[in-house]
């Protein structure tokens, strides 16, 4: 009878991520997770193709994690997030999981929330993105860069008012893609670029 193994998934994406960030992305390997488990490496390859795969399932884990904190901490309308575009989809249903009774925040204090989320996950993985060069990944770069923008935009939604909105449409996408360049420069902090906003962000 085939030995059943509980949450193979699960553990491996842990095991992963404890070896990537404790040691180097070029010591992870399928077979060092696999040992780790104490699984076959084949059973591994049921869930992941390759090591791509694998840290790809790492990071997209930590990200959703984030968002889910950040739809929390940026206080998102119910309303607003009941969308139906797809690129906004892995947010809406952690805005229908949590609750809706916020503390009112301004503008820019919600901008500040979603600058630091994306700043802890790109300085979590500067090392990691320093160290890869899996094609497989950077090749649909563009698509993903589109999909993260869009999402950052859905978390500040109501930072710009309807008025300002109007008036340019593309404002809260140029906000979400400088919000993004400077969160995961690793060098910039957030105070240096808030007078800035601060200014977009005015009536």
């Amino acid at each position: 009878m085939p030995k059943i193994i509980d949450n193979v998934r699960e553990r491996a994406i842990a095991e992963a991520r404890r070896l990537m960030l404790e040691e180097s992305y070029e010591n992870l390997t399928i077979r060092r997770v696999a040992a780790g488990l104490g699984v076959a490496v084949g059973t591994l390859y049921n869930y992941f193709p390759s090591k791509d795969f694998l840290i790809a399932g790492v990071m997209l884990e930590d990200w959703q994690t984030i968002m889910s904190r950040l739809v929390k901490e940026a206080g998102v309308d119910h309303a607003a997030a009941a969308t139906t575009d797809p690129a906004a989809a892995s947010t809406t249903d952690s805005v229908a999981a949590l609750a809706t009774d916020h503390s009112p925040i301004t503008p820019i204090d919600r901008v500040h929330r979603v600058f630091d989320g994306i700043k802890e996950f790109s300085d979590r993985y500067s090392k990691v993105w320093a160290q890869y060069s899996g094609q497989s990944v950077r090749s649909e770069e563009n698509m993903y860069h589109i999909q993260l923008i869009q999402q950052i935009m859905h978390l500040m939604d109501g930072v710009v008012s309807e008025q300002a909105a109007e008036a340019d449409p593309f404002l809260l996408e140029f906000i979400a893609e400088n919000v993004l360049r400077f969160a995961s420069d690793g060098r910039t902090e957030f105070s240096q670029i808030e007078g800035a906003l601060a200014k977009l962000l005015a009536d």
